[in-house]
């Protein structure tokens, strides 16, 4: 007998890449996601346990290393995006909102 109820797999779950586990793996320009700010940051420089993370057109930070992950595949296309567009912004190419 039928209920009417469609039955449903569950969809695979994409994990989300893993933690930095130690600072000798971060490397310079590398695009890693700061847990805490909750945005994605390309890599400026390390010293230690210390990591200056930046965005296209921001002002740097430093974080401890433990706070950030890997970045997923669609947060590095966003860094990249945004620094296409800050680009095109200083060259006069878009305006400025």
């Amino acid at each position: 007998m039928s209920t009417g109820y469609r039955v449903v797999k569950p969809q695979q779950v994409d994990r989300l890449p893993s933690n930095i586990n130690d600072p000798r793996e971060i490397t310079l320009g590398m695009v890693v996601y700061d847990r805490v700010n909750e945005t994605a940051a390309r890599v400026r420089g390390v010293r230690g346990r210390d990591v200056e993370l930046q965005r296209p057109g921001g002002t740097p930070w430093t974080v401890n290393y433990i706070r950030l992950r890997r970045a997923t595949p669609h947060e590095v296309r966003q860094i990249v995006a945004l620094g296409k567009l800050r680009r095109d912004q200083e060259r006069g190419r878009h305006p400025l909102p």
